[in-house]
């Protein structure tokens, strides 16, 4: 954070559709946290059956194995392209069959029957500049991030992961799609955003800090944490006691049911520059709906009760007859009861 240069704030290309572009919080670590877009995961350990069939379904692909061509020099002429799972050299695939052999390899993939779906294939293709060394390299290890999307030649879902979406084409919108080019297409123009990006209406008309900022506030609302408000017995925890559906919402708030959790109150606003002074960072609110509950908010508290002995056990104290109509006969507030400042809550014997 004390650094003077910006570039650890950065979003990179290789970090497009797994790193959400607006959801960071601002100030000073604005960049350094980030959040993942709504499709993108981590992967898990996958079968080790699966991954142990590599050599043979690599060497069906047309890969010459490591033993059968270690005393062959590699010349110039015909480029073999090394072949690694997991950083492990298994063969080389001739320059002719790469790309066949790993389209194959990729429908493989997708049907998840002979190697695990999470596989990531890339293949670095030899170029005449300086560029990342050639050769197909595939990994198949946990915890590294991976989103879908559509394998455009067999109209299936894919997951990519992030050195391999470098070499893909991928396009976003239909029109976008080059014949004998285009390889894989996005399941959505949204898809790049984070849950809470996606519910900020009409993003694309507003200024770039300001959706930024709704990410931060989408969290802090105080909204419909949970519907189990009876048996939680969370140390703190906040409710909107009269929320809205909003009437006006992006298509993901349908998507994800949130009118099941409402985190909002819609509110007429009138916005008055007759003076040319404008007013900021407050509200007039009128007074007849703030007395009917408008943006009325509890907040429930959990008070754990220790007994000190164990021959200690809570009940009306008989001695106490002025606790009966304040504690019930357990020792505890009848249900549904209004508890005032100084009212004793509970009772031990």
């Amino acid at each position: 954070m004390e650094m003077r240069t910006t570039e650890v704030r950065q979003l990179l290309p290789d970090a497009w559709g797994f790193v959400c572009p607006v959801h960071t919080p601002d100030g000073a670590p604005c960049g350094l946290l980030n959040h993942l877009t709504m499709t993108a995961q981590v992967t898990h350990r996958p079968d080790q059956k699966l991954v142990a069939n590599f050599p043979q379904v690599l060497t069906r692909c047309g890969m010459e194995p490591i033993n059968s061509v270690a005393e062959v020099p590699l010349s110039e002429d015909i480029y073999k392209y090394p072949v690694f799972v997991d950083g492990r050299l298994l063969g080389y695939f001739s320059e002719d069959l790469v790309h066949r052999s790993c389209a194959l390899l990729r429908t493989l993939k997708i049907k998840g029957e002979e190697i695990p779906i999470t596989t990531e294939i890339v293949v670095v293709p030899k170029k005449q500049i300086c560029a990342q060394y050639p050769g197909v390299f595939i990994f198949t290890t946990e915890t590294r991030m991976m989103r879908p999307v559509i394998n455009l030649s067999l109209n299936q879902l894919e997951l990519i992961g992030t050195m391999e979406q470098l070499y893909l084409d991928i396009a976003v919108t239909p029109k976008e799609i080059y014949k004998g080019k285009t390889t894989h297409i996005e399941l959505s123009k949204s898809a790049f955003l984070s849950n809470l990006a996606q519910l900020v209406p009409m993003p694309d008309c507003n200024q770039s800090p300001r959706n930024m900022y709704q990410c931060q506030m989408g969290k802090q609302t105080m909204g419909t944490p949970i519907h189990t408000w009876q048996t939680n017995s969370d140390t703190k925890l906040y409710r909107l006691q009269t929320p809205a559906s909003p009437l006006f919402r992006p298509t993901h708030y349908d998507n994800i049911g949130l009118d099941d959790y409402p985190c909002g109150t819609n509110a007429i606003v009138a916005v008055i520059s007759y003076t040319g002074y404008d007013m900021e960072d407050a509200m007039i609110i009128n007074k007849s709906s703030h007395e009917r509950g408008f943006a009325h908010g509890s907040v429930y508290k959990a008070d754990f009760i220790e007994l000190k002995s164990s021959a200690s056990y809570f009940c009306r104290d008989p001695a106490k007859p002025e606790l009966n109509e304040i504690l019930d006969i357990d020792g505890l507030p009848f249900v549904g009861a209004k508890i005032k400042a100084e009212e004793p809550f509970y009772s031990r014997v």
